[in-house]
């Protein structure tokens, strides 16, 4: 029978969890005081960090957690001490052992989300190839760290039991960042010289025209223009299926025009790709009507703009690819993946920052010294800040072509789970659901032009949502065996057992009509006020 988790367990297992972290973390720190009295002041915080995020709500862990790897470039930038540098991996560190940790001590069973072999097949297959190709341990181990980021902050996060309720409060706070973020580019935009003094990584502004790109609390107009279009996404989701709530509309336009202020032609596509999917998807006649009549007015409105931008882009990438970073890195990792096939070149040997920092002599091999923005460091007429500009030749040059395969079948994975949230009872996880959907359209598109999968803010976005979303639809599925003390809830009242073959109170049962979903889609938010009901 399933054993019931209370209260007084979870309590018990926070404070074994606190005692064991304590002693290790002692222990360490003790060692690291004896070697540098620098690095034991890190260790001594990072223990106190480490106690303090065991003492904490595991899903308000979650929640700051993601924050701190959103922002952890921005910090990264702008403190100048070194152990900043690492602050991403130290958080994903430490979700992991107080969540992870915290879930076996309290002898509950880990889950694994959908896509979770598929990423370890993948994995697997990087270290195979950086066996094969003996790549040094240190630049393998780094490679593949950097590369499994994400997928690890998915595992972790879907770790939590995460309910329904808690996505009224994930709302706020999501509101209370985005709030947080447009402040931050209005200041950005008054005084552009000295905001990117402190927090871009050029130190600098970058101008179209007679306006700087905005950056807004990131380092670079891209990350922003990125995070702005999911914020979007999100915004527009809440209009399009009537869910809205205060300033949701007021959100969604000044998102959208930060996205336009940053300035940048993959964060704007990918803003109207996944708009675009999401108008599809509510299939909504005065929408769609509407969208028909502005979009010749709005083609030719724009077409003197627009046109010169296509025809840039056509010539940069596609007549002149064998001389652009994008490219010529994407046909090379190609080439790579059938040369050394069914493996890669191995972690850190191409397309990764690992493969940049440690020039990799797979770029000195195809001659990269002499494309543009593809040279090492020490080339003084050339620079390598494009050596990072894309996502897939790092995934299928490194892990080989079937790799790449699984990391695929990894992300379709989480397609499916929000897919099916999106058909779910409940209005609150089919919007999570939905924005999951818009998410995903937006962040595969953008991945022909930005590490998406290993860079924030997409990659702890994406793969943050992904697990509150993997864990909601788990929690929602029909329980196996009835919990002692509490009666099932079927068609015949309080106590009495659902007929048979018929789904559970939280299960996610998808309509039987189309007028039916509109109506499950369309009936008001519940009310998440009431937490006590909901208690063991």
């Amino acid at each position: 029978m399933a054993r019931t988790v209370t209260r007084t367990d979870r309590q018990r297992g926070r404070a074994v969890t606190i005692g064991w972290l304590t002693a290790a973390g002692a222990a360490v720190t003790g060692a690291l005081v004896a070697t540098s009295t620098l690095v034991g002041a890190a260790g001594v915080l990072g223990l106190l960090l480490l106690v303090g995020a065991a003492r904490m709500d595991p899903k308000r862990l979650a929640v700051v957690g993601l924050i701190a790897v959103l922002l952890s470039r921005t910090v990264e930038i702008a403190v100048p001490w070194q152990p900043t540098t690492y602050l991403d991996e130290v958080v994903t560190v430490y979700l992991g052992v107080v969540l992870v940790g915290g879930r076996l001590l309290r002898r509950q069973r880990l889950r694994w989300p959908p896509g979770s072999l598929f990423f370890a097949v993948f994995v697997l297959f990087g270290i195979l190839s950086s066996v094969v190709a003996a790549v040094p341990l240190t630049i393998a181990s780094a490679g593949g760290i950097l590369i499994v980021k994400g997928v690890l902050l998915y595992l972790f996060v879907a770790q939590v039991d995460w309910t329904i309720d808690d996505i009224g409060w994930l709302a706020r706070t999501a509101a209370w960042v985005l709030g947080v973020a447009l402040a931050c580019a209005v200041v950005n935009l008054l005084l552009p010289e000295q905001w990117s003094s402190i927090f871009s990584v050029t130190g600098r502004p970058q101008y179209r025209s007679v306006f700087a790109s905005l950056i807004g609390p990131f380092t670079h107009p891209l990350q922003f223009g990125n995070f702005m279009s999911l914020a979007a996404i999100a915004c527009a989701a809440l209009l399009l299926f009537r869910a809205r709530g205060k300033g949701t509309r007021t959100f969604f336009v000044a998102s959208a025009a930060a996205v336009v202020l940053s300035f940048r032609r993959t964060a704007i596509v990918g803003l109207l790709a996944g708009l675009a999917y999401l108008v599809l998807r509510r299939r909504h006649a005065s929408v769609l009507i509407t969208a028909l009549l502005l979009a010749p007015i709005a083609a030719i409105a724009l077409f003197p703009v627009v046109a010169p931008v296509v025809q840039n882009t056509y010539n940069q990438f596609v007549t002149d690819g064998s001389e652009t970073a994008r490219t010529r890195l994407t046909v090379d990792s190609a080439a790579l993946a059938v040369e050394h096939f069914p493996f890669g070149v191995g972690f850190g040997r191409f397309g990764s920052a690992i493969a940049r920092d440690y020039y990799s002599p797979e770029y000195v091999r195809l001659g990269y010294e002499g494309v543009y923005g593809l040279g090492s460091a020490g080339n003084p007429n050339n620079h390598g800040r494009f050596l990072t500009d894309t996502q897939w030749p790092a995934i299928l040059g490194e892990a080989g072509a079937v790799g790449a395969l699984f990391f695929v079948l990894g992300l379709w994975a989480i397609f499916t789970t929000f897919r099916r949230a999106s058909r779910a009872a409940e209005l609150p996880l089919s919007l999570l659901g939905l924005v999951g959907l818009g998410w995903m359209v937006h962040i595969l598109l953008e991945s022909l032009a930005y590490p998406v999968f290993v860079t924030s803010p997409t990659s702890p976005l994406l793969f943050g949502l992904a697990g509150i979303v993997a864990a909601l639809v788990a929690g929602t599925r029909p329980p196996t065996d009835p919990v002692p003390g509490r009666p099932q809830v079927g068609s015949g009242g309080t106590g009495s057992a659902a007929p048979p073959g018929s789904p559970g109170p939280g299960a996610l049962s998808r309509p039987s009509s189309r007028s039916a979903r509109r109506r499950e889609l369309l009936r008001p938010w519940p009310d998440t006020t009431d937490h006590g009901r909901h208690r063991a």
